[in-house]
């Protein structure tokens, strides 16, 4: 995605200075965008009347750290971590003004991948 694309999704998100600059400074990945679009589905079917409607959520990715430990890629053991992204429901799939567009979700899960840049 490029950054007139990435620009577009930051139509709607003034009150998020974080996102919008994490958003104007790198590039979301594919991975990023589908498991945001997974996220914000399984929340979104969650939402029943019995449950709150700010309940807390939470998704994990695995990663794979070979490239941050300097380990070739053909590296035959298990090199993992796994990374967390706390929201809540309503800012996912509220609907509102004050929920998070698909990019911005997308942004959320990698700047958790990336914390430092």
């Amino acid at each position: 995605m490029d950054l007139k694309g990435l620009s577009n999704l930051l139509h709607g998100l003034p009150t998020q200075p974080a996102l919008r600059s994490h958003l104007q400074n790198r590039c979301i990945s594919t991975d990023d965008a589908l498991s945001a679009f997974v996220w914000r589905s399984v929340t979104s079917s969650c939402r029943r009347p019995q449950f709150k409607a700010n309940f807390n959520t939470t998704f994990a990715r695995s990663i794979d750290v070979r490239p941050y430990l300097d380990l070739p890629v053909g590296y035959p053991g298990l090199v993992q971590n796994e990374t967390y992204s706390r929201s809540v429901a309503s800012k996912l799939v509220g609907g509102g003004s004050s929920s998070l567009s698909l990019g911005a979700t997308a942004a959320q899960l990698r700047g958790a991948l990336q914390p430092d840049k």
